[in-house]
């Protein structure tokens, strides 16, 4: 994946949501197009705090770096299929 390729994908009007999917065998869904970064070879992928529903300019929760290298494909998916999972420390965003 090029970062023109990201960026077109990012870019388009409307906006549609992204997963990425990644060499380490996890995914990352963009659900908002001021919630992804791209620059030459990398992307940064701001998770937002829970909560904060459509929130403008929502607070940070962390931040994700990737280099383009490590996407293996790209997927746009439907708002249904944009859920919340399971954290890489086993807990859901709800707190179950």
């Amino acid at each position: 994946m090029t970062s023109a390729d990201l960026q077109r994908l990012v870019t388009q009007r409307p906006f549609v949501s992204l997963r990425l999917f990644v060499t380490d065998g996890t995914f990352h869904d963009v659900r908002r197009q001021e919630l992804i970064w791209v620059g030459p070879g990398m992307a940064s992928l701001v998770v937002p705090v829970e909560g904060q529903g459509e929130a403008v300019k929502p607070l940070m929760e962390r931040i994700i770096c990737l280099d383009l290298r490590h996407i293996l494909k790209v997927e746009i998916i439907a708002p249904s299929r944009c859920r919340d999972r399971p954290r890489a420390d086993g807990s859901t965003p709800n707190g179950t």
